[in-house]
């Protein structure tokens, strides 16, 4: 099939295999109605009690840029994001942009939203506790009270305790984050919450840290209180003893996601039938399976020390700042590319102030957006290079895309130094399974940003160099220095240009 559309998936840092398993469903769905996915995506997914950062700026720098380009539509996965700040900093950059949005697994007032139903997991982990288990005495820790989230759970954890005739009432209200747990364990620990027979949480984070805070109390699990969890996230399964968890449903919401953006997109209804929605993965927290062999952990283990080998012995980060010039630039880029795996093609598209000869300063150095033209740098595809370094339409975010094509799935990510925005790179894979950002690749997309900064501070300080040996230095840099209030006579000037022009050069660059 033809692409005949393009839809903008919106998700935070995606570093656990749910991540992946999310966006490469909504690829699967999506290109069967001929979309084309576009990732925008970075490293960074902080809460809002973390503190802010130029960096963390930098990485949300690449979410305007829905501002400048055209998609049909938006996948806005705002319930796997843990800052509100930052929801609601998309939910006001998507209102401006007019198009049409589909929020996943949190309740929106701006655009239509979709969940999965959560009701009947709980009930079968909670069943399973009791069946299997024996437990009676069984508390559930849920997240903030209000939440959709929170409650649907909580009530399917409800509905089985009623079902078996047990206590429903034992629950509490928590975070979704570590601080409840701790402090669930620590009461339980000092007597004054009863010690249960198990404890539902309704998701993974919390069930892993009240297992840590359990057995720093000296509480065993599963011997003494078995724990379960739901998501089935990456730390529940390299946890020990590993979680037993609800392992959510990423192809249903998926298909929910993208069967009303299409709705809304085309006015037709998607026709698919969902197999089995979920399952419970039994783990060793509530006692089911035995301790486990840990060789694929030391495997994995293995597997980064060979990938952290070849970026070590790559010079990433020195190749990538002793560049002249961006055609040097782009040649040492094309030689680096393959230590990013899985890749079919990356592309490096600039703001377009590199095109020109010079200058640019502040001014630039302070925009916050993307330009309305895009420089691409460098095209690669596996063993051999497409056509580079000419200008693009910002609107049409890849220049491939306008060209015929099948449905393709591409992850753009932020360049940046600091909270300067440089442009995004576009990275194509065969599908959402291969991405992940891992520390290996955030490292050579920031070696990528710290070489254009240097290379950029190389040519200003060459540019000034000629405006010295071609032009009066006394009215090119009067102005300029009373303008900056500083009152150093423009002869004082010359006379250390002339004594040390490589530092007058650095000086010329911090006033500018």
């Amino acid at each position: 099939m033809k692409a005949v559309g393009k839809i903008g998936v919106i998700i935070p840092a995606v570093i656990d295999p749910l991540e992946s398993e999310l966006i490469n469903e909504i690829y699967s769905q999506a290109g069967k109605l001929g979309y084309d996915i576009v990732v925008f995506t970075n490293a960074s997914n902080s809460l809002d009690s973390f503190v802010e950062s130029d960096y963390v700026h930098g990485e949300e720098k690449i979410y305007e840029l829905l501002c400048s380009v055209e998609l049909d539509g938006i996948l806005f996965a705002a319930g796997r994001f843990r800052s509100y700040r930052v929801i609601g900093y998309i939910t006001d950059i998507i209102k401006k942009t007019g198009m049409p949005c589909v929020a996943l697994e949190m309740k929106q007032d701006d655009f239509p939203y979709v969940y999965t139903s959560q009701r009947d997991e709980v009930f079968a982990v909670t069943e399973h506790l009791i069946t299997v288990h024996g437990c009676e005495k069984i508390y559930c820790l849920t997240g903030p009270g209000g939440s959709y989230e929170a409650e649907e759970r909580l009530a399917g954890f409800r509905t089985a305790m009623e079902h078996y005739e047990l206590d429903s009432n034992n629950y509490f209200y928590g975070d979704f984050w570590k601080n409840s747990a701790k402090l669930l364990a620590d009461s339980i620990a000092e007597g004054k919450t009863e010690m249960p027979e198990a404890v539902v949480c309704t998701n993974d984070t919390m069930a892993v840290a009240l297992c840590d805070s359990l057995k720093s109390h000296g509480i065993k699990v599963p011997e003494q209180i078995a724990v379960t969890g739901y998501d089935g996230n990456l730390e529940a399964l390299s946890y020990e003893p590993a979680i037993t968890t609800v392992v959510h449903k990423e192809k249903e919401l998926a298909f929910k996601a993208v069967s009303k953006l299409n709705e809304i997109i085309r006015s037709e209804k998607t026709e698919c039938s969902i197999s089995k929605r979920y399952h419970i993965r039994y783990g060793e927290s509530c006692g089911c399976l035995p301790k486990r062999n840990n060789s694929k952990v030391y495997y994995n283990i293995i597997q980064n020390r060979t990938i952290q080998e070849s970026y070590l012995n790559s010079n990433l980060m020195v190749k990538m700042s002793e560049a002249e010039n961006l055609k040097d630039f782009t040649e040492k880029i094309d030689t680096l590319t393959h230590l990013i795996p899985e890749l079919l093609q990356l592309d490096i598209c600039l703001c377009d102030y590199w095109q020109s000869d010079f200058p640019f300063g502040k001014a630039v150095e302070d925009n916050r957006g993307y330009t309305r033209n895009m420089l691409l740098l460098l095209s690669k595809k596996q063993y051999n290079n497409e056509r580079d370094n000419y200008l693009f339409e910002t609107r049409k975010i890849l220049p491939g895309l306008e060209q015929e094509h099948e449905p393709q799935f591409i992850v753009l990510v932020p360049i940046h130094y600091n909270s300067w925005n440089l442009g995004y790179m576009a990275m194509y894979y065969e599908n959402g399974g291969k991405y992940h950002i891992d520390t290996f690749l955030q490292y050579w997309r920031d070696s990528l940003a710290n070489g254009l900064h240097t290379l950029r501070n190389k040519m200003y300080i060459e540019h000034m160099d000629k405006v010295i040996e071609e032009y009066s230095v006394r009215d090119q840099l009067t102005g300029m220095l009373n303008k900056k209030g500083l009152f150093r006579a423009a002869d004082d000037f010359i006379a250390e240009a002339q004594k040390d022009k490589g530092h007058c050069m650095m000086l010329v660059f911090s006033w500018s």
